[in-house]
């Protein structure tokens, strides 16, 4: 294998996971159930959904395998660690009902997840 491919496709994951989830989470704040994160501005809305997958995707990366060989719960304690941080970031950033940024970050990365699996 070359030398840092994991890393080269890393970077490619982590720009295409980004797109998906920014491009997820413009959808998913037309509907009127999220509507007041729209008060927060288009800048600060893309600022805060790219921090969150930044901050998050090298965790499942590099740091999860360390301690998860298994297939199955690698997935399932990713998945679900990276969802509670990202609602976390929503949180802080937009100060909505906790359970909105749940399922928000939830969607988004149900959507990004199964994009992968596609790809």
């Amino acid at each position: 294998m070359e030398a840092f491919q994991y890393e080269k496709d890393f970077i490619s994951a982590l720009l295409i996971t980004i797109l998906a989830e920014v491009i997820c989470f413009f959808i998913l704040i037309c509907s009127p159930y999220f509507k007041e994160i729209r008060k927060s501005g288009w800048p600060k809305m893309l600022a805060v959904v790219a921090l969150a997958t930044a901050t998050t995707l090298p965790y499942l990366w590099f740091i999860l395998p360390a301690f998860i060989s298994d297939k199955l719960w690698y997935h399932l304690i990713g998945e679900l660690g990276v969802v509670i941080v990202e609602s976390l970031i929503f949180y802080l950033f937009f100060k909505i009902d906790y359970r909105k940024m749940l399922l928000l970050a939830f969607l988004c990365n149900l959507f990004s997840y199964l994009l992968g699996l596609l790809i």
